[in-house]
């Protein structure tokens, strides 16, 4: 019996690459933060989640707050 590789078919791509942010993240993810920028890096869809909530509901419990 021979051993033949099979050829990958068109319709199966490469996983796409990954942006360097997330790179980033992944490779400090062990190391203190040192400024927002590394922060918002780390947790940008953490962050943009909460900024989306921030503009559709609004501050929870604003009417009561004094600042």
């Amino acid at each position: 019996m021979e051993n033949r590789v099979k050829s990958i078919p068109d319709e199966i791509s490469p996983p796409p690459r990954q942006s360097d942010a997330h790179r980033l993240a992944q490779v400090t993810d062990s190391q203190p933060i040192r400024d927002s920028d590394e922060f918002y890096v780390r947790y940008k869809d953490w962050v943009d989640e909460q900024n989306r909530r921030f503009d559709e509901h609004g501050l929870w419990n604003d009417e009561l707050r004094r600042w």
